[in-house]
């Protein structure tokens, strides 16, 4: 099809106005989700029919979850947990640690009492900048602390990082 030293097609793409103007509109934000239930640590994984793949991991006063995931690039992150809190007085605190070290907390709102908020799921207020992550494996660690005694379940970890649809060069022999 192509001389593989001419770069024909290459070119003749680059020049097309529309790939051009469809490569624009493809830059954006890409997502990784930590489902709860693929964790490691302490936790009880309960069925909740509006939680993602209906499960979600109920989580107590000095228990903690470690999600490993792999950063594709080295860019900023922002992180987001979605959880569901049924509390009949204080509000939990949770931590959240980044390979190992602390990087912030939130308090897990009420999303309903007596048993009626279980299955109301809601996001951390602002997401969590985690800037200058780099590519590679890591480890998010949450813990909860303090509250009213029944814990808060934790459905999923949301992580948006930009990217850039970018050409790859065909592969050469």
């Amino acid at each position: 099809l192509e001389n593989e030293h001419s770069s024909l097609i290459w070119r003749l793409l680059g020049s097309n106005k529309n790939i051009r103007r469809g490569k624009y509109h493809l830059n954006g934000w890409a997502q990784l989700t930590l489902q709860a239930e693929d964790g490691s640590g302490d936790g009880i994984v309960n069925n909740r029919n509006t939680a993602a793949f209906e499960a979600s991991v109920l989580m107590q006063a000095d228990e903690s979850r470690t999600f490993s995931f792999y950063a594709p690039i080295p860019t900023d992150y922002l992180m987001q947990v979605r959880y569901s809190n049924d509390t009949g007085g204080t509000l939990e605190t949770v931590e959240i640690y980044l390979d190992g070290n602390f990087i912030g907390e939130f308090e897990a709102a009420d999303t309903g009492d007596s048993g009626f908020g279980w299955n109301v799921f809601t996001y951390n207020g602002s997401k969590l900048a985690l800037n200058d992550l780099a590519g590679g494996t890591h480890e998010i660690t949450l813990g909860v602390t303090g509250g009213d005694g029944f814990g808060i379940e934790v459905d999923y970890i949301q992580l948006a990082f930009p990217y850039q649809c970018r050409f790859i060069p065909m592969i050469q022999k």
